[in-house]
């Protein structure tokens, strides 16, 4: 466990100091979907598990072209997939402007990213 890339070694510590209900509440992910990253079974790409736990526990930012500022990357992962519903003038420009941001990851079909 000391070869873990530094993002697993946050997402483990966090678990071993919070617990995997925690931590799944905080980065929208099941115990199933961290244990399996965590045990290296996961069978499908990390990528937005990786943002999530940068963005939860490592504070990572990335500047948003939408607010014109910089930007926790769990909340920017968050606003790219919210639905519209009737909400407000910047909730439609996130909507809009999101797809074409070089921080942009494409929501999966039938992933465990439809638990969020």
């Amino acid at each position: 466990m000391g070869t873990d890339p530094v993002w697993i070694a946050t997402l483990r510590e966090a678990v071993d100091r919070d617990g995997y209900e925690a931590v799944g509440r905080k980065i929208k992910y099941s115990r199933a979907v961290i244990d399996g990253v965590l045990k290296g079974t996961y069978g499908a790409s990390t990528d937005r598990v990786k943002a999530r736990v940068e963005g939860a526990f490592a504070m990572a930012m990335v500047t948003c072209p939408v607010i014109g500022d910089a930007l926790n990357r769990s909340t920017c992962l968050q606003e790219q997939h919210r639905r519209l519903g009737g909400t407000s003038g910047l909730r439609e420009r996130f909507k809009r402007t999101c797809p074409t941001c070089i921080h942009y990851m494409p929501a999966k079909r039938g992933n465990d990213d439809a638990q969020r």
